[in-house]
């Protein structure tokens, strides 16, 4: 670096570029999407012959525009073609259940067929080839001393266990005590 105040250094402007570029392309729809045309409405106070609709007819043609499908059509707005959610009604109703609601009768019960994984069994039958054992240390049984940190038999009862008067009536025999040596003073 120089000492010139001017000095500026550009680094990554590609980069820069194709991530801006990346940021920009997920605001864009993938198509166009259809338009909502609404009738528009018709004034009934003031006039003479209220039935008749007196708007001139469109002379330009309706744009064509694909069905709305979210699993083909990027939509990165919050709202969509109705023709999308309308055309999706059966299958909203089928997974709430709609068409078969709770009821006695066998149509309201699946059963899957015999060749269904339910019924397979397959993967219980043993491997044809054992396996080898790598760790011998994997299944061996551990034999332990027998040892009873209980000697005293404390809190043996299910119910109404009184620890500290049951510590205190235990019997000491002299072996059980630390005879401690006596100081000299």
């Amino acid at each position: 670096m120089g000492t010139n105040l001017q000095d500026v250094y550009y680094c990554q402007m590609d980069r820069n570029q194709q991530l801006s570029d990346r940021m920009y392309q997920r605001n864009i729809p993938s198509h166009q999407m259809g338009q909502s045309y609404f009738a528009r409405p018709v004034d009934t106070y003031a006039t003479v012959f209220p039935i008749l609709d007196r708007h001139k007819p469109n002379t330009v043609a309706k744009a064509s525009f694909p069905k709305y499908c979210q699993t083909k059509i990027f939509n990165p707005g919050q709202s969509a073609p109705y023709e999308g959610f309308s055309k999706n009604v059966d299958v909203e109703s089928t997974l709430h259940n709609s068409f078969h609601p709770d009821q006695k009768s066998a149509q309201s019960k699946y059963i899957p067929g015999s060749g269904s994984d339910m019924y397979n069994a397959n993967y219980l039958i043993p491997a044809s080839q054992p396996v080898k054992m790598t760790n011998n240390l994997l299944f061996k049984q551990e034999q332990f001393s027998a040892f009873n940190p209980n000697q005293c038999n404390l809190g043996h009862k299910l119910f109404y266990n009184h620890i500290r008067q049951q510590t205190k009536d235990i019997t000491l025999t002299s072996t059980d005590t630390v005879k401690t040596p006596k100081k000299n003073n």
